[in-house]
């Protein structure tokens, strides 16, 4: 498992924010766990696409 810190934006405003992953050979799957906002749930075939090759 990895991780990486990061910011997420609200407005003006930014928290930090630290994302988490595991990636595997067994299955491809991506779950995003939290409230994302909707750029964030578009991305899913990106990170796919990217994480296997």
């Amino acid at each position: 498992m990895g991780y990486v810190l990061s910011v997420g934006l609200e407005g003006m405003k930014g928290h930090r924010v630290m994302v988490e992953a595991n990636v595997r050979d067994e299955k491809e799957a991506c779950v995003i766990i939290g409230l994302p906002d909707a750029p964030m749930k578009e991305s899913k075939d990106r990170i796919l696409m990217v994480v296997g090759g």
